[in-house]
């Protein structure tokens, strides 16, 4: 098994995240986001475990989640990714890995950080061409609950939101900076 250099701990902080193997797609209808939030929220509960913010993308996830108690956030990611790769395996007819490798995990040691990650996984689906107006409509994201668009049962947020003073405003500001980054990447020097 390969060696895991975030170590997690009670009342840590942690953006998990993984994609399809050699980047293909793991989600392929409605059913599969379904599932795969259905298996999310039932070990979030057994593994104690609160999801503070998810994205779902067709080929990757992210999720933003605070280990609660003693349990194991590789656990909770072990039983997710595996009952979801068995699912979509059996599904579609598939042999083999579902996800390029292990989940990949990074410590979130400030509120600022939180913060900013938060954003950054809401603006996820405009790399796939959601425009900026639509994204409170992009249904495999928390930020429709964040934003007061739909109620939820998974995410846990209201700590988040209370960082700043207008959260859609915030993250509609960061989407500006994303812009500007792509641009400049494609600009020829």
């Amino acid at each position: 098994m390969p060696y895991r250099k975030v170590i997690f701990y009670p009342t840590g902080y942690y953006h998990i995240y993984n994609r399809g193997n050699r980047k293909n797609n793991i989600f392929f209808d409605k059913g599969d986001y379904v599932y795969f939030l259905t298996k999310i929220k039932q070990y979030k509960t057994m593994y104690c475990i609160k999801i503070i913010a998810y994205c779902l993308m067709p080929n990757h996830f992210h999720l933003l989640i605070q280990q609660v108690g003693d349990a194991s956030v590789s656990e909770f990611m072990r039983h997710c990714v595996r009952d979801y790769a068995i699912f979509v395996n059996n599904k579609y007819g598939l042999e083999g890995r579902l996800f390029q490798g292990p989940f990949k995990a990074r410590t979130v040691q400030t509120d600022e950080y939180l913060l900013h990650l938060s954003r950054y996984i809401h603006l996820n689906p405009l790399d796939i061409g959601i425009a900026l107006k639509e994204l409170a409509a992009y249904p495999w994201s928390s930020y429709p609950e964040y934003i007061g668009m739909r109620n939820g049962i998974l995410p846990e947020f209201n700590f988040v939101v209370d960082l700043v003073v207008d959260y859609k405003q915030y993250v509609l500001e960061g989407s500006e900076y994303r812009i500007k980054d792509g641009l400049k990447e494609l600009t020829i020097d």
